[in-house]
């Protein structure tokens, strides 16, 4: 059997600790010493991994074997999870999900990234520039507790914060109100811009369309002006 190189065991330590921030957020009110990490590998998906893993210990328990082969910004920020689950690595955790909850989710910025990012094929851009912005508003000592790195994965992994429904308007309020994040998403403006009008003209009376229809050129006109 072969042995796991240091990337894969960083990438599923990578993949426990945004399961876990997931289950602490929606499980608040709950115990949460039963996500372990070693129950967290017993999951299908990890059966390889997890064979290789617990064939290469040698004597060593897994959390600390992991823990060893942890990245030095992996150990400092979520070490506290894999060494016997010490108080520290779990308040360090519930002290994100509170700035998470009390700061970041009722920012603008949070509130405009969730209208536009079901537009985006690949938000992986938008959310690292929201991140920043996010993360400028936090206090000196706010960002002792969570990094940049850790909002941007918050913001990449909130596919299951689900819509009513898309608005097209919202997206644009957010797009004029923030130029600089679209400069290079020219092909998404388009296709937030082509649904937009497509919703606007379908409640617009008939006798009203040619007039709709010319105030609707000079609002994509400023929007695309705003980007240049």
């Amino acid at each position: 059997m072969k042995e796991l190189d240091i990337k894969a065991i960083q990438k599923v330590v990578q993949d426990f600790e945004e399961a876990y921030f997931q289950y602490c957020r929606r499980n608040a009110n709950e115990a949460r010493d039963s996500f372990t990490f070693s129950n967290f590998i017993d999951q299908q998906q990890y059966k390889n991994f997890r064979e290789t893993l617990r064939s290469q210990l040698n004597g060593f328990s897994l959390e600390d074997f992991v823990f060893d082969h942890l990245s030095d910004e992996q150990k400092n920020r979520i070490g506290g999870l894999l060494r016997y689950r010490t108080s520290l690595g779990n308040l360090l955790v519930e002290k994100q999900s509170i700035i998470i909850d009390n700061i970041i989710r009722n920012t603008d910025e949070f509130k405009g990234y969730i209208e536009v990012k079901d537009f985006l094929e690949d938000r992986e851009r938008l959310a690292e520039r929201i991140s920043l912005l996010l993360y400028d508003k936090l206090s000196d000592k706010e960002k002792k507790i969570i990094d940049k790195n850790t909002v941007k994965k918050y913001l990449l992994n909130i596919g299951f914060i689900k819509m009513k429904r898309l608005s097209h308007a919202k997206a644009i309020d957010f797009i004029t109100h923030y130029p600089a994040l679209f400069r290079d998403e020219k092909e998404v403006l388009s296709g937030i811009l082509e649904r937009y009008v497509d919703d606007e003209l379908s409640k617009t009376p008939v006798k009203e369309t040619k007039k709709r229809i010319k105030s609707l050129r000079e609002e994509i006109k400023k929007i695309y002006g705003s980007l240049e």
